[in-house]
């Protein structure tokens, strides 16, 4: 992450910690983690998987009525650095834990370098380049 960008994320964590409110953020990797202190991988915060080609539905280890799940209850905002390379199962991860509606109505920042992502081209679409 560029340093520009580690000062903008720290400025709307501070903002809204002087609103007396809480917003967490995590990081898609443990290297964009120690970009910005106090920042946890997005598989550490919510618990999932590290592997999770190996499920067919992949859920977080959240509990209902967990000191957890009433933390993340809590949070006003919850921030992803370094979404555009996370994997879509970890987003997916969420929304299907969310079906206890820990994570739901909860503001999410996805932000990173969305000019990393490699294109993706469909068999066709080859031979016509």
């Amino acid at each position: 992450m560029l340093q520009g960008a580690v000062v903008r994320l720290q400025t709307i964590l501070a903002t809204i910690q002087l609103q007396g409110k809480i917003a967490i953020a995590t990081a898609s990797s443990g290297l964009a983690a120690t970009l910005i202190s106090g920042v946890r991988t997005i598989h550490s915060t919510f618990k999932v998987p590290l592997n999770l080609t190996q499920y067919d539905l992949p859920i977080c280890s959240i509990t209902k009525g967990t000191s957890l799940a009433r933390l993340i209850k809590e949070y006003c905002a919850i921030i992803v650095d370094g979404a555009p390379m996370s994997n879509k199962l970890v987003f997916e991860a969420l929304d299907i834990t969310d079906k206890d509606e820990i994570i739901w109505g909860i503001a999410t920042l996805l932000c990173g370098d969305f000019r990393q992502i490699l294109p993706v081209f469909v068999a066709e679409q080859e031979q016509i380049l």
